[in-house]
Order: C-alpha cells, then sequence, then structure tokens
C-alpha cells in the first residue's frame, strides 16, 4: 500500500536531469500551440483564442521536444524515497 506521497522528502539535487539531444542543454521552456476560437463554439458566444500544451523547448538552441518524445527516454536511475516520520 502506497503512501499518495505523504511523508515523503524528496531532494531535487539528486534527481536526473534531461539533457537536450543537440546542445546538452538542461533549461526548457513550454510550447504551446494557439487556435482561434470561433465564437459559436465558445461557452458565452464569444470568439477568441485558446492553447493546447504542445510540448518542450530548449532554450539554448530552441529544439523542441514532444512529452511523447521525452516518455519513450530511458528511464533514469532509481531513487530510493526518504520516509519521514511525522508522529
Amino acid at each position: 500500500m502506497g503512501n499518495n506521497g505523504v511523508g515523503m522528502s524528496i531532494n531535487v539535487n539528486e534527481l536526473d536531469d534531461i539533457h537536450c539531444d543537440n546542445c546538452n542543454g538542461v533549461a526548457f521552456g513550454q510550447l504551446y500551440q494557439l487556435k482561434y476560437l470561433p465564437g459559436f463554439m465558445s461557452p458565452d458566444g464569444t470568439p477568441g483564442v485558446t492553447f493546447f500544451a504542445k510540448g518542450f523547448q530548449c532554450v539554448a538552441c530552441g529544439k523542441p521536444f514532444t512529452i511523447q518524445e521525452l516518455a519513450q527516454r530511458p528511464l533514469p536511475k532509481i531513487i530510493t524515497p526518504v520516509l519521514v516520520d511525522k508522529s
């Protein structure tokens, strides 16, 4: 039975970074696709703009990555969580 994250302490410095395949960068920005939303499809009848998350882009070189591409990469080493007794 899992603890659903309750009482877990994770040191993010121990987690593996994801690196850009192109330049080995580690900073990424989120990419969105923007779409025009016609008034007849909008909840209040007003035309507007909507957006969808499309993936990430390396800040250093601009190479885009889809979420699916990142999910297909080999998993890093497993980190054993440190459980903290809150009692």
